[in-house]
């Protein structure tokens, strides 16, 4: 803990990639693909973010989303789109748009290190 706070950040945590889903007691990871492990992963992250919903309402709500669309197939990307929608401002940082992406109030490129307003 001393040394998280002099670092101004966490050592351990889900953003280290050693957050673990257990099924029966069982890690998953010793028995499940890595695209179910994530999705496992993601479900518990939209469960937080429900639970985070309900505590400070749609409006109080910023959810970053790096990526994980691209590795969702489409009727688990339409399934996640749903469960975001509406829920207050959410960012996609993704490499190209995903299928499906519902329509964005605004949507900005990054190139060389320039940010452009797509």
């Amino acid at each position: 803990y001393d040394r998280d706070v002099e670092r101004g950040n966490t050592s351990i945590g889900p953003h280290h990639s050693d957050f673990t889903c257990l099924l029966g007691g069982v890690n998953m990871s010793s028995f499940s693909s890595q695209g179910e492990c994530r999705l496992c992963s993601l479900a518990l992250k939209l469960a937080c973010l429900s639970i985070v919903k309900e505590n400070l309402g749609k409006n109080g709500v910023t959810l970053l989303v790096d990526d994980v669309i691209g590795e969702l197939d489409s009727r688990r990307r339409a399934s996640f789109f749903n469960a975001v929608n509406g829920i207050g401002q959410t960012i996609f940082a993704c490499t190209e748009l995903p299928l499906g992406l519902p329509k964005a109030d605004r949507v900005f490129s990054v190139n060389l290190g320039t940010v452009a307003l797509s």
